[in-house]
C-alpha cells in the first residue's frame, strides 16, 4: 500500500484554518469600511456601489468557493485510512456550515452599508416620522387590558 504525499485530513485542517483567517480579514475589512465610510450627499445620489463594496464582494466570493471545495474535500477525507484513529468528520462539516452562515451574514451587512440603503434606513427611522406615527393615535395606553 502506498501512502499519499499529503493527507486529505491535513489538507482539510489547513483549509479550515485558512478560511477562518480569510473570514476574520473580511470581518475586519467590513467593520473598518463601516467605521470610516460616511457617505456624502453626492455619493448618496450616485447610483452604483462604492469601491470598497466591490473588493469586499470579490473577497467574499473567493472564500465561498474555498469553503465549497473544503466541504467536498472533507467528504473525501472521511474515507481515508484510519492511521491515527477516528477522524471527526461531523465537526469539520459543522465548522464549514458555520463558516458558510458567516459568509451570508457578512453579505447582508455589506448590503446594509451601501450608501443608498443607509439613506433609506435613515429616512425610515427619522424622528419626524416616528413622532407623527405616535401622535396619530396608534399608541396603545399602558392601562388597557390585554386580551
Amino acid at each position: 500500500m502506498m501512502l499519499p504525499a499529503k493527507s486529505a485530513r491535513k489538507a482539510v485542517r489547513l483549509g479550515c484554518s485558512n478560511t477562518l483567517t480569510s473570514l476574520s480579514n473580511i470581518y475586519t475589512f467590513l467593520m473598518s469600511a463601516w467605521i470610516t465610510n460616511t457617505p456624502s450627499s453626492k455619493e448618496l445620489r450616485r447610483a452604483g456601489s462604492p469601491v470598497w463594496a466591490n473588493a469586499f464582494r470579490d473577497n467574499l466570493f473567493k472564500v465561498a468557493i474555498q469553503l465549497r471545495d473544503l466541504k467536498e474535500m472533507a467528504g473525501w477525507a472521511r474515507w481515508e485510512g484510519n492511521v491515527r484513529g477516528h477522524w471527526p468528520y461531523e465537526e469539520y462539516n459543522r465548522l464549514t456550515d458555520i463558516q458558510q452562515e458567516m459568509i451570508s451574514v457578512f453579505a447582508h451587512v455589506r448590503r446594509l452599508l451601501l450608501p443608498t440603503v443607509r439613506l433609506l434606513m435613515i429616512r425610515k427611522s427619522s424622528p419626524a416620522r416616528s413622532q407623527s406615527s405616535t401622535t396619530s393615535g396608534d399608541r396603545v395606553s399602558s392601562d388597557t387590558p390585554k386580551s
